[in-house]
């Protein structure tokens, strides 16, 4: 066990000056480097957006259909004015999707780029909110790889390009966990809360997995005073609130 450190440490002895190297040139050229990464998103996701993919989901066109009925009456497609949970065929479609791509439809008009700019918009927003969040918990060069990474994974390029209410949930995860991570005022933890809150509107889901992602942070961050408990109420209270509305529709549907 012995000789195995001594070996390793020899071995990590020899890379310190590559990975110092490698910093220095990420950290004097990440500007650069960042321009490479606009190319490739352009190429992966802008290029051609709204053709490519040639045709439109199910669940895909009866968002656009409720969005677009909703844009100009008010109501989805079953009638139902300004609806918390989208009927969609009989098995619910999550809403932030849909009302998103409202505001498009009405700067934009009823066409399928207004449709999917949703998607486009909330990828490009978790893109930027990763490369920030592990650029400060790491360095640029981890946060660089990380962001290569994300833009060049096949899943987020075609989530990128096509409208569904459950797409959103990662981008908006990692867009609340960046706000998470930089807040220090009460104020900041309010806008937390708010995004996480509208999280919960992205795919049914996160009605589990939030939750119990956020009790595991609280204990932890409690446990380590990184943050007092004023803090994580001024967080958990727009959660909550955003949270009732669909607390009472599941209660209403539990009978």
């Amino acid at each position: 066990f012995i000789q195995i450190r001594k070996y390793i440490a020899q071995k990590k002895e020899e890379k310190l000056e590559i990975d110092y190297t490698i910093d220095e040139f990420c950290n004097k050229h990440y500007k650069k480097i960042w321009c490479v990464w606009i190319v490739i998103i352009f190429i992966t996701v802008i290029y051609q957006f709204g053709t490519l993919p040639a045709f439109m989901g199910v669940d895909e066109a009866a968002m656009a259909y409720d969005a677009h009925c909703i844009a100009n009456y008010g109501t989805d497609r079953y009638l139902n004015s300004f609806p918390l949970y989208l009927t969609n065929f009989g098995s619910g479609q999550s809403t932030l999707c849909c009302y998103l791509a409202v505001v498009f439809i009405k700067l934009l008009g009823n066409n399928i780029i207004a449709y999917r700019m949703t998607a486009l918009f909330i990828y490009l927003l978790a893109v930027v909110a990763s490369y920030l969040l592990v650029s400060k918990a790491k360095d640029k060069k981890t946060a660089l790889l990380f962001t290569f990474i994300i833009i060049t994974c096949p899943w987020n390029i075609l989530t990128a390009r096509e409208a569904l209410d459950c797409n959103l949930y990662v981008g908006m995860f990692m867009i609340s966990l960046f706000l998470m991570q930089r807040a220090k005022k009460n104020y900041q933890y309010i806008i937390a809360g708010l995004v996480l809150g509208l999280t919960l509107y992205t795919y049914c889901l996160s009605w589990i997995t939030l939750p119990l992602f956020l009790v595991v942070w609280s204990i932890y961050m409690l446990y380590m005073k990184k943050i007092k408990i004023k803090q994580l109420i001024f967080m958990a209270v727009p959660i909550f609130i955003l949270a009732i509305p669909l607390i009472y529709f599941l209660l209403l549907n539990l009978g």
